[in-house]
Protein backbone atom coordinates (compact mmCIF):
# COMPACT_ATOMS: atom_id res chain seq x y z
CA UNK A 1 0.00 0.00 0.00
CA UNK A 2 1.09 3.54 -0.66
CA UNK A 3 1.10 6.37 1.85
CA UNK A 4 -1.99 7.75 0.14
CA UNK A 5 -3.78 4.39 0.45
CA UNK A 6 -2.82 4.22 4.13
CA UNK A 7 -4.24 7.70 4.69
CA UNK A 8 -7.50 6.88 2.91
CA UNK A 9 -7.76 3.66 4.86
CA UNK A 10 -7.62 5.53 8.15
CA UNK A 11 -10.04 8.33 7.24
CA UNK A 12 -12.59 5.89 5.81
CA UNK A 13 -12.43 3.29 8.56
CA UNK A 14 -15.93 3.12 10.10
CA UNK A 15 -14.56 1.24 13.10
CA UNK A 16 -12.66 4.32 14.32
CA UNK A 17 -14.87 6.13 16.80
CA UNK A 18 -14.91 9.94 17.03
CA UNK A 19 -12.95 9.66 20.30
CA UNK A 20 -10.43 7.32 18.74
CA UNK A 21 -10.07 9.64 15.79
CA UNK A 22 -9.37 12.66 17.98
CA UNK A 23 -7.22 10.83 20.51
CA UNK A 24 -4.94 8.89 18.19
CA UNK A 25 -5.79 8.44 14.53
CA UNK A 26 -5.86 12.12 13.59
CA UNK A 27 -2.18 12.37 14.52
CA UNK A 28 -1.38 9.22 12.55
CA UNK A 29 -3.25 10.61 9.54
CA UNK A 30 -1.41 13.93 9.85
CA UNK A 31 1.93 12.09 9.87
CA UNK A 32 0.95 10.26 6.68
CA UNK A 33 -0.24 13.49 5.09
CA UNK A 34 3.08 15.12 6.03
CA UNK A 35 4.80 12.59 3.77
CA UNK A 36 2.35 13.39 0.98
CA UNK A 37 2.88 17.10 1.50
CA UNK A 38 6.65 16.74 1.33
CA UNK A 39 6.38 14.85 -1.96
CA UNK A 40 3.85 17.32 -3.39
CA UNK A 41 1.03 14.78 -3.43
CA UNK A 42 -1.31 16.30 -0.83
CA UNK A 43 -3.49 17.83 -3.56
CA UNK A 44 -4.40 14.34 -4.78
CA UNK A 45 -6.43 13.94 -1.61
CA UNK A 46 -8.90 16.53 -2.85
CA UNK A 47 -9.57 14.51 -6.00
CA UNK A 48 -10.84 11.63 -3.88
CA UNK A 49 -12.99 13.77 -1.59
CA UNK A 50 -16.23 13.43 -3.61
CA UNK A 51 -15.93 9.64 -3.43
CA UNK A 52 -15.96 9.63 0.38
CA UNK A 53 -18.88 9.66 2.78
CA UNK A 54 -19.42 12.76 4.89
CA UNK A 55 -17.55 11.50 7.95
CA UNK A 56 -14.51 10.54 5.86
CA UNK A 57 -14.64 13.92 4.09
CA UNK A 58 -14.61 15.70 7.44
CA UNK A 59 -11.69 13.63 8.65
CA UNK A 60 -9.71 14.20 5.45
CA UNK A 61 -10.32 17.97 5.60
CA UNK A 62 -9.17 17.99 9.24
CA UNK A 63 -5.94 16.44 8.03
CA UNK A 64 -5.46 18.54 4.89
CA UNK A 65 -5.99 21.86 6.64
CA UNK A 66 -2.89 21.13 8.73
CA UNK A 67 -0.82 21.85 5.60
CA UNK A 68 -1.34 25.45 4.50
CA UNK A 69 -0.77 25.77 0.79
CA UNK A 70 -1.58 28.43 -1.75
CA UNK A 71 -2.41 25.59 -4.16
CA UNK A 72 -4.98 24.17 -1.76
CA UNK A 73 -6.65 27.42 -0.71
CA UNK A 74 -8.84 27.97 -3.79
CA UNK A 75 -10.05 24.35 -4.03
CA UNK A 76 -10.86 24.30 -0.32
CA UNK A 77 -12.64 27.64 -0.55
CA UNK A 78 -14.65 26.27 -3.48
CA UNK A 79 -15.53 23.25 -1.37
CA UNK A 80 -16.67 25.57 1.42
CA UNK A 81 -19.12 27.27 -0.96
CA UNK A 82 -20.86 23.91 -1.42
CA UNK A 83 -20.38 22.60 2.14
CA UNK A 84 -22.81 22.50 5.01
CA UNK A 85 -22.89 21.52 8.66
CA UNK A 86 -19.82 19.98 10.22
CA UNK A 87 -17.85 19.99 6.96
CA UNK A 88 -18.26 23.77 6.77
CA UNK A 89 -17.14 24.09 10.40
CA UNK A 90 -14.00 22.05 9.78
CA UNK A 91 -13.15 23.99 6.62
CA UNK A 92 -13.65 27.41 8.22
CA UNK A 93 -11.80 26.45 11.39
CA UNK A 94 -8.91 24.96 9.43
CA UNK A 95 -8.56 27.73 6.86
CA UNK A 96 -8.73 30.53 9.41
CA UNK A 97 -5.48 29.29 10.97
CA UNK A 98 -3.57 29.61 7.71
CA UNK A 99 -1.38 32.64 6.98
CA UNK A 100 -3.75 34.21 4.49
CA UNK A 101 -3.33 37.51 2.72
CA UNK A 102 -5.99 40.16 3.21
CA UNK A 103 -7.91 39.22 0.06
CA UNK A 104 -7.99 35.54 1.02
CA UNK A 105 -9.20 36.41 4.52
CA UNK A 106 -11.97 38.52 3.04
CA UNK A 107 -13.00 35.73 0.68
CA UNK A 108 -13.09 33.28 3.57
CA UNK A 109 -15.12 35.66 5.72
CA UNK A 110 -17.59 36.43 2.94
CA UNK A 111 -18.32 32.76 2.34
CA UNK A 112 -18.28 31.95 6.06
CA UNK A 113 -20.95 34.51 6.86
CA UNK A 114 -23.58 32.37 5.15
CA UNK A 115 -23.11 29.84 7.96
CA UNK A 116 -23.95 32.24 10.80
CA UNK A 117 -26.58 30.91 13.15
CA UNK A 118 -25.89 27.23 12.47
CA UNK A 119 -23.98 26.68 15.71
CA UNK A 120 -22.57 28.71 18.57
CA UNK A 121 -19.09 27.37 17.92
CA UNK A 122 -19.22 28.30 14.26
CA UNK A 123 -20.51 31.77 15.13
CA UNK A 124 -17.56 32.25 17.50
CA UNK A 125 -15.11 31.17 14.79
CA UNK A 126 -16.71 33.50 12.23
CA UNK A 127 -16.67 36.39 14.73
CA UNK A 128 -12.98 35.76 15.47
CA UNK A 129 -12.24 35.68 11.75
CA UNK A 130 -14.11 38.96 11.32
CA UNK A 131 -12.05 40.57 14.10
CA UNK A 132 -8.73 39.42 12.60
CA UNK A 133 -9.56 41.02 9.25
CA UNK A 134 -10.11 44.49 10.64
Amino acid sequence: MTTFDDLLSIVTDPMISPDGWGDYYLEVAIELAQKLSQSGEIQECLQHLPLLDQEAQIRLIQVITNFPSSQLFEPLLGLLVEADGELAEVLIDGLRTWSLNQEQKQQLLLISKKFRGQSKLLDMVINELNITIR
